[in-house]
C-alpha cells in the first residue's frame, strides 16, 4: 500500500478550470479489495485510525498495511459503522447486537439483540441513548441509557457531529441540534428539499460554523448558519452533486457531469465560488465514490479503490 506517494496530475481542459487549482489530490491508501462492494464502508475512530472490513475481520488500515482485529469475524459481513457520544466507533449491521469498538480493539456489546436484522445508522446521543434503524417494517429504535430493551424511537438515520462534538440530525422535517440532555433545538426547516427533508444529507461545518447540505444529483448546495439563514450555491455548468463535505480547513464537492458520461470532478468552495481541483477516476464495480473527512479535518476522496488526500496548495489541509 502507498500513502502520499505522488501527486495526481490535475487535468485541464474545461472552461471552468483555473490556471492554478487551489488544491491537489495526493495518492493515498490503496484499500483492501473485498469481493463485495458493500464491504467498502469505512470510518475513522477518534484517534483517526481508519477501520473497515476485509470480509474476514475488521481491520485497521495504515500506510504500510492492514492489521486484523482478532474477534471481529462476526462483524466482517457488511458492517455498519456509527459513532458513540464520545466519538468512539459503533459497529453492527448483520449481527444480533450493537457493539462499541474501543481504541484498544475491545468490543463491548450495548444492550440486547435488536428486533430484527439488518440494522443501520447506529448513533449515540449526548444523554447516553443509542439509536438504530431496523429493517422494515420495524423502523427506528432506541436503547435508553441504562435500558434493557430496544423500543420504537425517532428517525436518527441522518446525523452529524460538529468539530466540537455537538450532535446534529435531520428529523421531524428540520435540522436540529442536540443538547446534553438530548433536548433538541431546530436550526431550520428543510421544506426546500421536500417532505421529511427529502434525501438531504448533512455534509459538515466549515470554519465559519456554516453547515453544508445537499441531495444526490442536485444542482445546488445549501449553506446554513446557526441562526437558520439558508444560502443557495448553484453548481457550475451541467454538474450535479455526488457528495459534499465541509471541515474547518476546506469545503469540497465531488460532482458528476451527466453530459460527459458522468465524468467525476473534485471542486473546492472558496468564498462561495467553485474552483476545480481535479478529474478523478471512477470505479465501475459498485465501489462508492464519495468524500470522507477525519476528525482532524483532513479531507479524502474515496474512489477507484483508493482513499486520496485533498491538500490545499502550500501544504495546508
Amino acid at each position: 500500500m502507498r500513502r502520499w506517494a505522488a501527486l495526481i496530475a490535475v487535468v485541464v481542459g474545461c472552461a471552468e478550470d483555473v490556471p492554478e487549482p487551489p488544491a491537489t489530490l495526493v495518492m493515498g491508501i490503496e484499500l483492501p479489495v473485498p469481493f463485495n462492494p458493500a464491504f467498502f464502508t469505512l470510518a475513522f475512530d477518534p484517534r483517526d485510525s481508519l477501520v473497515m472490513s476485509d470480509t474476514v475481520r475488521l481491520v485497521r488500515v495504515t500506510a504500510t498495511g492492514t492489521t486484523s482485529l482478532v474477534g471481529t469475524e462476526q462483524l466482517a459481513t457488511n458492517p455498519e459503522f456509527g459513532s458513540d457520544s464520545d466519538g468512539e466507533l459503533l459497529v453492527g449491521g448483520q449481527v444480533p447486537a450493537l457493539f462499541r469498538l474501543t481504541g484498544d480493539n475491545a468490543l463491548v456489546q450495548l444492550g440486547p439483540a435488536p428486533p430484527a436484522l439488518p440494522f443501520f445508522a447506529p448513533v449515540g446521543t449526548p444523554a447516553g441513548n443509542h439509536h438504530i434503524d431496523v429493517r422494515a417494517p420495524f423502523g427506528p429504535h432506541v436503547l435508553a441509557a441504562g435500558g434493557t430493551t430496544w423500543d420504537p424511537g425517532p428517525d436518527m438515520r441522518r446525523t452529524l457531529r460538529a468539530p466540537d462534538g455537538t450532535l446534529f440530525a435531520i428529523r421531524d422535517g428540520g435540522i436540529v441540534r442536540f443538547a446534553g440532555d438530548d433536548t433538541t433545538t431546530v436550526i431550520t426547516g428543510c421544506a426546500f428539499a421536500g417532505p421529511n427533508c427529502g434525501l438531504l444529507a448533512l455534509g459538515g461545518f466549515d470554519g465559519a460554523d456554516r453547515l453544508y447540505v445537499a441531495e444526490p444529483d442536485a444542482t445546488e448546495i445549501r449553506v446554513i448558519d446557526l441562526a437558520g439563514t439558508v444560502e443557495t450555491l448553484d453548481l457550475p455548468s451541467e454538474l450535479v452533486v455526488v457528495d459534499v463535505r465541509a471541515t474547518p480547513q476546506l469545503t469540497a464537492v465531488l460532482a458528476k457531469n451527466p453530459a460527459r458520461e458522468n465524468e467525476l470532478t473534485v471542486w473546492l468552495i472558496v468564498d462561495g465560488a467553485f474552483e476545480r481541483v481535479a478529474l478523478v477516476g471512477e470505479s465501475f464495480d459498485g465501489f462508492p465514490n464519495r468524500l470522507v473527512a477525519d476528525h482532524a479535518g483532513n479531507m479524502y476522496v474515496q474512489h477507484a479503490h483508493r482513499l486520496d488526500a485533498l491538500l490545499l496548495r502550500g501544504g495546508g489541509s
